[in-house]
């Protein structure tokens, strides 16, 4: 029997830190839903500004607002203790200095009906600036669809197209680009905001976000979560408006060194913990899926480490190449027939001359030339 959209209740979590300047235009944005049977979780994550008395406010005037307070802890954090208050049976997670399209909900909804209750849909989204330019509208139309068409993934495609999409580049994504210089387009569904997840799923196998790494922490909740799935719909429309700001605390994190160093490392560890759950529980191994995005970093932080003194940057960029699944990546890299852009660092690095490498790539530098071929 099918559902009836009397039953079709959304849960909207919404972590909270310092954003006052966006609250009113998001909750403008969902009070503005043509379809209104959800429920709001704020989480006050230790803001230091307004954003605690605003979302108050806003919650004191409908039963279905809902805020709670902590100390500062985290985006992750946070949206899993939002997961621990939800009641609805279908998740959306909400950025506080984003918005939506107004259908959203009922789109949403329709297909829920239309489409025997997905585990999880996957929709379109553009990211803007504070001054409403739009700079990226971000589509995964595949050659088989026309823009608002919708397709279901199976348990079969759910590994072969979604989770290649979210859980990073191959081996051959990464010959690829450094031999026509364009990498494939890869991506959908990484972001949790533009999801729709069935809550039954996330609660049976306790999926939670990582507090590490801070950049990708989706990736990982995503790649976790399309572990259980059985169908997925991607309808390719945009609902989602993702704010950019040069001033975030994430672009201020990726001009340092260290930091981008220690989240690589974790990331590399999140993934491997994925890779033995697929394992374990599935008999599939992934590693061929990510193995490219192993590779491609040992190149990037040289040049990230680069900018530091000689000795500072080479022990940090050595704490990433020398970690054991750094290792077992480059030695599972097929060499042969690679280009020679990779080729020849790679075997550098693999015969004990990392050193030799980031000197290069230090040293041009130094000398004012170019560095970042490699990114």
């Amino acid at each position: 029997m099918k559902i009836r959209e009397e039953d079709i209740k959304i849960s909207v979590i919404i972590p909270c830190y310092n954003a006052t300047k966006y609250l009113f235009r998001t909750f403008q944005a969902l009070e503005n839903q043509t379809y209104q049977n959800f429920e709001v979780i704020i989480i006050n994550d230790g803001s230091t500004d307004e954003t605690e008395n605003i979302a108050r406010l806003w919650c004191s005037k409908a039963d279905n607002r809902h805020l709670y307070s902590f100390e500062n802890a985290g985006n992750s954090v946070a949206r899993n203790r939002g997961l621990s208050y939800a009641k609805g049976n279908y998740i959306f997670f909400l950025d506080a200095d984003d918005y939506f399209s107004p259908i959203l909900f009922e789109d949403m909804v329709n297909i829920i009906k239309e489409k025997d209750e997905p585990d999880d849909i996957i929709f379109d989204y553009t990211c803007y600036t504070d001054n409403f330019d739009l700079e990226r509208h971000v589509s995964y139309v595949l050659p088989q669809m026309k823009e608002t068409d919708t397709i279901v993934y199976s348990e079969t495609d759910i590994y072969e197209v979604l989770l290649r999409h979210v859980i990073g580049y191959s081996t051959d994504d990464v010959k690829m680009y450094y031999s026509t210089g364009n990498w494939p387009v890869k991506g959908m569904g990484y972001s949790v905001w533009s999801h729709l997840y069935k809550k039954s799923l996330i609660d049976k196998y306790h999926i939670r976000f990582r507090k590490t790494p801070k950049i990708g922490e989706d990736r990982i909740f995503n790649c976790l979560f399309l572990l259980y799935v059985q169908r997925v719909v991607y309808v390719s429309r945009t609902y989602y408006y993702y704010l950019t700001t040069p001033d975030g605390l994430l672009i201020k994190s990726l001009a340092n060194p260290r930091f981008i160093v220690e989240d690589k490392i974790e990331a590399l560890e999140a993934r491997e913990e994925v890779r033995q759950r697929y394992l374990e529980e599935k008999g599939i191994e992934i590693n061929e899926m990510y193995r490219g995005s192993t590779i491609i970093a040992c190149f990037q932080l040289a040049i990230v480490t680069s900018i530091l003194p000689y000795k500072e940057g080479y022990n940090l960029y050595h704490k990433y190449i020398n970690h054991s699944l750094v290792k077992k990546a480059i030695c599972g890299f097929p060499i042969s027939g690679a280009p020679l852009k990779i080729k020849l660092p790679l075997l550098m690095i693999k015969n004990g001359g990392a050193r030799f490498f980031f000197f290069l790539v230090w040293g041009a530098r130094q000398c004012g030339i170019k560095v970042d071929s490699w990114r």
